[in-house]
């Protein structure tokens, strides 16, 4: 058979059904698309990149998982995704996003940034370099450096008569700047 005349296929609707490709390869096709392939290497879902969203629902959730082919966007917990990967969060106070290390199971960041309400609301960066920064409206506000440093509302270390402290706070006006 073939993707426009599958192999096996209903009698009311000869262009779906199942289908083989070639050697060792299984298909299955709709209104004459290929929908998904199995073969020895892979499993591939919409290889022709028709526009077909693909849905994955849970116990409690319809949208757990959600590709929107028309967008080309991945969406977990959302039925519309608003960007690249959009992940719905709930309020029951537990953490929402966890990354840890496969390996180690311990928690890793290098180069991980998550914004957290969209682009210029707010964001945590983590940098290979073993920064941790905070940003609000695309602006730096905050970083925890590799020494542990904290520093507020600059993003250097300094010191005041070779004390370099573990808190360093810069106000924006000529009298409310400080070093703690």
């Amino acid at each position: 058979g073939s993707v426009s005349s599958p192999s096996l296929a209903f009698s009311d609707d000869l262009n779906t059904g199942i289908y083989s490709s070639g050697d060792d390869r299984f298909n299955i096709a709709t209104a004459g698309v290929e929908r998904m392939e199995l073969n020895t290497t892979s499993t591939i879902f919409n290889e022709d990149g028709a526009d077909v969203d693909f849905r994955i629902e849970g116990d409690t959730d319809t949208n757990l998982f959600r590709l929107d082919a028309s967008t080309d966007r991945i969406g977990i917990g959302v039925s519309t995704p608003q960007q690249k990967l959009h992940i719905g969060v709930s309020d029951s106070g537990a953490a929402n996003i966890a990354f840890t290390n496969s390996t180690t199971g311990s928690a890793s960041g290098d180069g991980l940034v998550i914004g957290l309400t969209g682009g210029e609301d707010g964001q945590i960066n983590m940098q290979e370099s073993a920064n941790l920064k905070f940003s609000t409206a695309d602006t730096e506000r905050m970083r925890i450096d590799s020494s542990g440093r904290v520093l507020i509302g600059h993003s250097f270390p300094f010191s005041v008569g070779g004390i370099e402290a573990h808190l360093q706070v810069i106000g924006t006006g000529s009298d409310d700047s400080s070093i703690i």
